[in-house]
C-alpha cells in the first residue's frame, strides 16, 4: 500500500488515485499480522495505516469540494476561466503537497518501526 503511494507520488496520477482503498488496507493489515511478532510494534504499525486510510478520505473529499465551485463556474455561459484558473490549481496543488506529505510521513513512521525484513516481508521490497 505505502509503495503504491509512493509510486504515484514519484510517478504522478490524480490526487485521487492515491486513495487508499479499503482491500489495501485489509490486505496490507493481515500481511502485517503475521510478520510482525513485537504486539506493540504491529499495533503502532496498524494504527499509522489506519490514520493514512482515515486521511485519504479527507484529502479526496477537499480536493472534490475544491473543484465544485470552478465546475459550477465553467458551465456559466459567460466564464473567464483564465480568472479562477490559476487559483485554482494553486490550491489544488497545496492539497495535493499536504497529502503527499502525509504519505511520505507515514512511510517513514512505518519504517522506524518495523524490522528490515518485515519491512520486505509485507512490502516486497
Amino acid at each position: 500500500m505505502i509503495i503504491s503511494l509512493i509510486a504515484v507520488l514519484l510517478f504522478g496520477g490524480n490526487a485521487l488515485n492515491v486513495a487508499v482503498s479499503k482491500e489495501d488496507y485489509k490486505e496490507t493489515k493481515a500481511e502485517i499480522m503475521i510478520v510482525m511478532q513485537d504486539i506493540e510494534q504491529r499495533q503502532e504499525v496498524i494504527r499509522v495505516l489506519y490514520g493514512l486510510k482515515r486521511k485519504s478520505k479527507n484529502y479526496s473529499k477537499r480536493y472534490i469540494k475544491h473543484f465544485k465551485p470552478l465546475l459550477k463556474e465553467l458551465k456559466e455561459y459567460d466564464a473567464q476561466i483564465s480568472d479562477v484558473l490559476d487559483e485554482e490549481l494553486a490550491v489544488a496543488h497545496e492539497i495535493r503537497l499536504e497529502w503527499y506529505n502525509e504519505i511520505i510521513a507515514a512511510r517513514f513512521a512505518i519504517r522506524n518501526l518495523m524490522k528490515r525484513e518485515e519491512w520486505e516481508a509485507v512490502f516486497g521490497i
